[in-house]
């Protein structure tokens, strides 16, 4: 995995927008999870 990283320069891009994605879906999934709390 780290070996990969290395030789793949294009993943640090890739790991920025996963780290977006994650970041949105958990508000999403903190939205939902509020919605369904009340």
């Amino acid at each position: 995995m780290v070996a990969n990283l290395t030789i793949y320069p294009k993943n640090a891009n890739i790991r920025q927008q996963l780290k977006r994605i994650s970041k949105s879906v958990k508000r999403f999934s903190d939205k939902m999870r509020a919605k369904t709390g009340r």
